[in-house]
């Protein structure tokens, strides 16, 4: 989630999609830029015609989380270049929610809602991350989260 705002309505982004493509792949103007060995993931159903670079960072006193959204190649640049342990990830679109939309989903138990959890984050680019979170979150849901999205073919 990279904004959220009951007036306004929410943004984010999946980070379990990787394309299996990296920036330099997908954008030729990537190619020979430090960014080109960025992944890239399915970002959400809206807006795929954009790519939306973000970062994370862990800063270590009190190992806090820091998250950088819709970040310019200059920024994501800057940022590599003064931390190399910042996580860069590319994103085809993004997921978004009106005004209300979000806050009566997660009313309605729609959502599992946890912490980050660095361990978990640090390795994102595995596409079973989904999993990991829901087994950290609530362990007897993995059966409905490992079904095929087409149960007949199980």
């Amino acid at each position: 989630m990279a904004t959220y705002d009951e007036e306004e309505g929410s943004v984010g982004v999946i980070i379990n999609r990787p394309l299996n493509e990296t920036l330099g792949s997908k954008a030729s103007h990537f190619a020979h830029t430090p960014l080109a060995g960025v992944p890239l993931f399915i970002g959400g159903p809206v807006g795929v015609d954009q790519i939306i670079l973000t970062a994370w960072q862990w800063i270590a006193p009190g190992n806090v989380f820091k998250f950088h959204f819709g970040i310019t190649e200059a920024q994501a640049c800057d940022l590599l270049e003064t931390d190399p342990h910042v996580h860069l990830r590319g994103f085809v679109g993004h997921s978004g929610w009106t005004t209300d939309q979000l806050t009566e989903e997660i009313e309605q138990h729609t959502w599992l809602v946890t912490p980050v959890d660095s361990q978990i984050i640090k390795h994102s680019v595995r596409p079973n991350i989904w999993l990991d979170l829901i087994a950290s979150i609530r362990p007897e849901l993995m059966l409905l989260a490992a079904a095929p999205e087409d149960p007949s073919l199980n």
